[in-house]
């Protein structure tokens, strides 16, 4: 990632922050690590930030993927936590390692509807 992307997002979480709007991520233990840390203080005693965690828990990935198709609805569980809770200008952050799942491609849809600034996060694979 170069310097200026980076600091483009940096400044996009900023924006939003300084907005008191919300800061999402995609499921794993990375994202409920880094939201936890906006949370908490981090490197400095401050307010605590406005962030959450999509797809972290078992009932809402069972109610979701269930009542969408049983197996096709898991795609949809970022998806509709989104629609509940997303906000234009809110940020969201994806994380997948292919950039090819289905959950996490139908969120950044449903993210760009709603007006989202929207930085997704994925391995890049170096062969």
């Amino acid at each position: 990632m170069s310097a200026d992307l980076a600091a483009l997002i940096v400044r996009e979480i900023e924006d939003s922050i300084a907005a008191k709007q919300k800061l999402m991520l995609d499921r794993s233990l990375v994202a409920q690590h880094l939201s936890a840390e906006f949370v908490s203080r981090f490197n400095l005693d401050r307010a605590p930030l406005a962030s959450l965690v999509l797809a972290t828990t078992s009932s809402a990935i069972s109610a979701i993927g269930n009542d969408y198709g049983y197996g096709y609805g898991y795609d949809q569980v970022c998806s509709r936590e989104l629609e509940a809770v997303a906000r234009p200008g809110d940020v969201f952050i994806p994380i997948t390692t292919s950039g090819n799942s289905p959950n996490a491609l139908k969120a950044i849809k449903v993210a760009t509807h709603l007006e989202l600034r929207t930085v997704c996060l994925r391995r890049e694979w170096v062969q």
